[in-house]
């Protein structure tokens, strides 16, 4: 009961910009804002497809299943004394410690889960991938093979890093402006790294490719869900409004 009256019950005098900061970073990467993912999956499927729709069901299931998960995991959380609040070391350090109190059946939960979340960051990372060698190759007009092979070898040396400077690991004591080589990543990619991308796809949709266009491309196959002419004024001056606010918060969460 503690724990789902926790998750459920607003705190407003809890609203900073690390808030918003952290907010806004779980939507770009939730439903792969920012990171090229729509972009690499968009450039595969049919222009009979209804983007729009599905757009729509993707960022609505998302929502759903964001909600459902909070309701199982959180009052767990409270019942097996876990801080609820463990950040990016909340599925890797907080959550196994949760399973291995649960016995012989955090076991079998512990592998369905930590399955279910390999998956999730395999097909994510299919698409983050893919939108860096494609770049790399039109870039250095590279082959496919070179390329993988290229990128592979980064991103194993980056993993590694990752991981050994995590609880005990070889690289645990080292520390970049007060961070691990794993919060460290994670505060470059997720926090500036996704916001940029946002901020740099709508002003190449606004100054080059053009609203108009990116409407009638984006209307091919749509169904009752449209981009409509009225909306320009949603993306030219609300959307940079808001992307301006976030960049300002995570800037006001890292350094003011």
């Amino acid at each position: 009961r503690e724990g789902l009256l926790w998750y459920i019950t607003p705190d407003f005098s809890k609203i900073n910009f690390s808030v918003f900061q952290a907010a806004a970073v779980q939507v770009f990467y939730s439903i792969g804002v920012g990171m090229c993912c729509g972009i690499v999956y968009g450039s595969y499927i049919s222009k009979k497809s209804d983007m729009i729709g599905d757009t729509a069901s993707v960022a609505v299931l998302d929502t759903c299943a964001a909600t459902l998960a909070g309701l199982a995991i959180t009052p767990a959380l409270f019942a097996f004394g876990v801080e609820p609040t463990s950040g990016v070391g909340l599925i890797f350090i907080a959550l196994p410690q949760l399973f291995n109190a649960m016995g012989s059946v955090g076991i079998v939960f512990g592998t369905v889960f930590l399955l279910v979340v390999f998956l999730a960051c395999l097909t994510s990372l299919v698409g983050v991938l893919e939108a860096i060698q494609s770049n790399i190759m039109d870039a250095f007009g590279w082959d496919r093979k070179k390329t993988n092979t290229s990128v592979m070898i980064f991103v194993f040396l980056g993993s590694i890093l990752a991981t050994t400077s995590m609880g005990t690991g070889a690289l645990s004591g080292v520390r970049i402006a007060g961070m691990d080589f794993f919060s460290l990543f994670d505060t470059i990619g997720s926090a500036f790294g996704l916001t940029s991308g946002a901020v740099l796809m709508l002003a190449y949709m606004l100054c080059k490719w053009k609203f108009e266009i990116f409407m009638d491309e984006a209307n091919e196959g749509a169904g009752k869900i449209r981009i409509m002419p009225w909306m320009k004024a949603y993306y030219k001056y609300f959307l940079p409004i808001a992307l301006a606010f976030i960049v300002y918060s995570i800037l006001a969460s890292y350094f003011l």
